[in-house]
This record gives structure tokens, sequence and C-alpha cells, in this order.
């Protein structure tokens, strides 16, 4: 089964998912109500990049923030081991208080000029 936002080996354009947080679940939410809280960067050689916004204890409710941080190490450790299958799941979350907003892709001549201020790596 192919997925619309699937990495495959031979792309050479990169994709950007954005991830925005949402305490009443994935359903519904937009950036303009709901803070990006995750970043995933495919690039065209085949890496998946995770930058995670370094103030989401700020907007995570505290009965989360155990989990969020599990999560976030999960993520890390997938990165590693199942890249592809870490972003496609990732382009397709819309359930739960985390939230795939949008798959954006930019041809490989743009290349992915950074991410936001705020934002760090997960290494």
């Amino acid at each position: 089964m192919e997925y619309p936002n699937e990495p495959t080996s031979n792309d050479t354009d990169q994709k950007i998912c954005t991830l925005v947080y949402s305490e009443c679940g994935g359903r519904g939410a937009s950036s303009g109500s709901s803070p990006v809280i995750l970043i995933a960067v495919w690039d065209q050689n085949n890496r998946l990049s995770l930058y995670v916004n370094s103030e989401w204890r700020e907007f995570v409710s505290r009965d989360l923030e155990g989990y969020f941080a599990s999560l976030l190490e999960d993520f890390r450790q997938r990165k590693e081991s199942d890249p592809e299958g870490l972003f496609r799941h990732l382009s397709a979350l819309n359930v739960g208080p985390m939230a795939a907003l949008e798959v954006t892709t930019a041809d490989s001549g743009e290349p992915f000029k950074g991410v936001p201020s705020g934002f760090t790596e997960l290494t």
C-alpha cells in the first residue's frame, strides 16, 4: 500500500511534516489555535531529521509531560531504526494530542532552509 506522504528512495524532493499539539485531540487542529510541537524533515538523501519546539513543556498539559517526554525518546530511537516508517507514521497522525497539520514538499533545487527559531534537533 502506498501512502500519499510516504518517502521513497527515488524521491528527489524534501518532505516537511509539521505537527501541532492540541489538548482536544488531533482532529480539527490548526496552526492558528495549536502550537507547532514537532517538525519532521525527510531530505533528498533519505535521512530524517526531527526538530522539537524547545518550549513544549510550556504548553503541554502537566499530566501529559511524561507521556511527551517518552514519546520524544521513542521518536529518537525510531529515527535510527526505521526512519521511513516513523516519517510515514508522523505524516498520518491525526488522533490524540499530537497531529500532523500539513506535509509540504520542497524540490531539491530549493533545500529546506531550516527550522524556525525555538526548535532544537532531536539527536
